[in-house]
């Protein structure tokens, strides 16, 4: 069973996922992440933080509201796509 904040957590990584989409730029801010996902503002750094601990998001080391995908959240975000 999905646990509300792992489905937070993937619905980031699959909304991130289809705003990169063949873009040439990987990197996107978190808050429109959020917004085009239709997350909660308000546990946008939670599900941040679980994405980067689960493997599937890294953070800008010079600004930490810039994410992209690793390659795990690239596979995780294409097996939900898909289906």
């Amino acid at each position: 069973m999905t646990t509300p904040r792992l489905r937070l957590v993937t619905r980031f990584v699959v909304a991130l996922a289809e705003l990169v989409r063949e873009t040439a730029n990987p990197w996107r801010r978190a808050n429109d992440v959020a917004r085009y996902g239709g997350m909660p503002m308000g546990k946008l750094e939670q599900v941040m933080a679980e994405a980067v601990e689960a493997g599937w998001v890294e953070r800008h080391a010079e600004d930490p509201d810039l994410v992209k995908l690793t390659a795990s959240g690239r596979a995780a975000a294409l097996g939900k796509t898909r289906s």
